[in-house]
């Protein structure tokens, strides 16, 4: 007599809908970077051309805008994965401006720290498209105490107030470069709020003279932010 078949389980396999979201496209401005000073022209045939920019000089002087509008077109254009934007947790002259006493979770007091360097991108690519490029972790924002053990490949990597970083900040952060990898170091050496030697200042001692490294030094004839920003650095350090 045959033995009867086991009856198999049913299986029953249920279709995953899967909804096509289409990346957003940047509505912001498509005018090509113009430098308006030497300075400036300087600055960005550097980060063309150099894996690392050590850049100083005063306010007003577009050490930020140049490389951040600089990186924005990078992102637009798909020539690099990920923009990473840092700067120390220091506060002006160590006040209650530190991270840990703003309100709410970390990406509330980053987004704080960030403001200046976020209203670039968003006057280059448009608020919607860099929302959707944070949100992919295209644009990532970061302390710089936090880069440790990270590894960044086919990134543009920008420290701003460079000037208020320790030495071995500065060293972990350029080792984490590495391949089709660039930096940018700012800050204005005259409005350090540390009372020791500041990681730009040490950077520039060290690599100035490195190979595939870029030194800029912006002077008052750089400032372009306005007359009255010329006239108040003028007051102030005579």
């Amino acid at each position: 007599m045959a033995k009867a078949k086991k009856k198999q389980p049913r299986v029953q396999y249920v279709q995953e809908q899967i909804q096509y979201i289409p990346e957003p496209r940047a509505k912001g401005s498509t005018i090509p970077l113009v430098p308006k000073t030497n300075g400036q022209k300087c600055y960005l045939n550097s980060l063309k051309s150099n894996t690392l920019s050590l850049v100083r000089g005063s306010a007003g002087t577009g050490k930020t805008f140049v490389a951040l509008t600089y990186a924005a077109d990078l992102l637009r254009e798909k020539r690099i994965d990920r923009l990473i934007l840092t700067r120390p947790l220091i506060g002006v002259d160590d006040e209650d401006t530190k991270i840990g006493s703003l309100p709410g979770e970390l990406d509330d007091k980053l987004a704080v720290w960030a403001m200046p360097m976020m209203d670039i991108l968003n006057e280059r690519l448009g608020k919607g498209f860099v929302d959707y490029l944070r949100r992919a972790d295209k644009i990532r924002v970061v302390p710089l105490a936090y880069l440790r053990g990270s590894t960044f490949d086919n990134c543009f990597i920008h420290c701003t107030e460079a000037q208020n970083s320790s030495p071995s900040q500065i060293k972990m952060l350029l080792t984490r470069v590495g391949l089709n990898t660039s930096v940018v170091l700012d800050g204005d050496l005259a409005q350090s709020d540390l009372r020791r030697r500041s990681g730009l200042e040490d950077a520039v001692d060290r690599l100035s003279d490195m190979r595939d490294v870029g030194l800029i030094t912006f002077t008052r004839d750089d400032v372009v932010r306005s007359g009255f920003c010329q006239d108040v650095l003028d007051r102030y350090e005579t």
